[in-house]
């Protein structure tokens, strides 16, 4: 489930051991603080374990990679419109619709409004999306691709738990967390809010039967603004402590690839090789408050003695501030990736990358890298 926190506030996923999250889209960074919208979806591509060679380490981690491969226009009249209604509060409505303007050109339109609230006490989530885009060809040559995409989010969630990493466990069944199942610990005026843009460009020309080029353009801005908590344990077999925090951050990715692909026969081996280039530059802006307890939950009482009010919330961080901060890291790339098939059923990939960074890796990071 998506937290909406700044930086990191996308959905997590586990993925051999380590945690994933969907941050890129078309083979391109895309950063986001809140989930995915579903509307403007194809497919999801998953690379399970090491990928680095081909997309970098910046934005993937040890565990592989989630990729959203989005919607495109093409040469047929179409639309469609899906209305979800269900329990807790579930309403959702979808359109999809495909318009070819000419031979040459196309447009297409998804856009989704969904509101959904919690089988606890509290809780609920809301969002208006949009994703226009456009197919022009030029020639039988050259094509050209944008993609574009808006979300507007607005979450109240229930707190993280958080058990100690500095004391043995101080549970011992689950019966205490069970009775307080249906509790959220949150209140719907401690919300979130996320909105997000994403914009995409292609070129794609083709040189000759073996080979093509593509030229991809992004960019992607992601912001937090709201109240992020969470429930630390006490390490006494009852209480939580909550921690709480006025979030206010944004995120912004902007790359730019070259990539040259071939597809020919070196004797009687076949080769579908990659040649690239890439450029991405990430900056995070912070300038939340910093986190203060704010009440403590007690399992064994089923009581919250914290006044979940944004007045009282806000009240409690009045003297706490992380300050005004910004982190970049720009990382220039050159890689190439070959697949020889050695027979109908066997094939081997070769790849080699090379990555420059400067800044700073992330957000918690305290030393800058000038040049590595």
């Amino acid at each position: 489930e998506s937290t909406g926190r700044g930086g990191d506030g996308a959905e997590f996923y586990s993925m051999r051991g380590f945690a994933v999250q969907p941050t890129m889209v078309n083979g391109m960074a895309s950063i986001t603080n809140a989930g995915l919208d579903p509307a403007n979806i194809e497919t999801i591509e998953i690379v399970k374990g090491p990928s680095g060679t081909l997309f970098g380490g910046n934005v993937i981690s040890y565990g592989g990679l989630i990729n959203v491969v989005t919607k495109k226009p093409h040469n047929q009249s179409r639309g469609e419109i899906n209305f979800t209604n269900g329990g807790f509060g579930l309403r959702r409505i979808t359109a999809d619709y495909n318009l070819p303007l000419s031979k040459q050109l196309a447009i297409r339109v998804n856009a989704a409004n969904s509101s959904e609230d919690s089988f606890q006490d509290a809780g609920f989530s809301k969002s208006t999306y949009i994703a226009p885009s456009l197919l022009f060809k030029a020639s039988d040559k050259l094509q050209f691709l944008i993609n574009s995409e808006m979300r507007f989010a607005e979450s109240a969630n229930a707190p993280m738990i958080f058990l100690s990493r500095y004391s043995p466990l101080s549970f011992q069944t689950m019966d205490l967390f069970e009775k307080s199942y249906r509790k959220s610990f949150t209140a719907n005026s401690l919300s979130i809010s996320n909105p997000s843009f994403g914009f995409q460009g292609q070129m794609l020309y083709t040189l000759s039967k073996q080979w093509k080029s593509q030229t991809i353009l992004s960019s992607s801005n992601t912001t937090s603004d709201g109240y992020y908590h969470y429930l630390w344990d006490s390490a006494n077999g009852s209480d939580f402590t909550r921690f709480i925090s006025k979030r206010d951050g944004k995120t912004r990715a902007s790359g730019i690839q070259q990539n040259f692909n071939g597809d020919f026969l070196l004797g009687k081996l076949r080769n579908r090789l990659v040649i690239g280039l890439d450029y991405l530059e990430k900056t995070i802006d912070n300038s939340s408050s910093g986190w203060v307890a704010h009440g403590l939950v007690s399992l064994k009482n089923q009581k919250d003695d914290g006044k979940l009010t944004p007045q009282a919330v806000d009240q409690s961080l009045l003297n706490v501030f992380e300050g005004v901060s910004s982190v970049k890291t720009k990382i220039s790339s050159v890689y190439a990736s070959d697949v020889i098939n050695l027979s109908k059923n066997l094939s081997a990939m070769l790849s080699l990358r090379l990555d420059h960074f400067e800044g700073q890796p992330n957000y918690y990071s305290t030393e800058k890298i000038k040049s590595q």
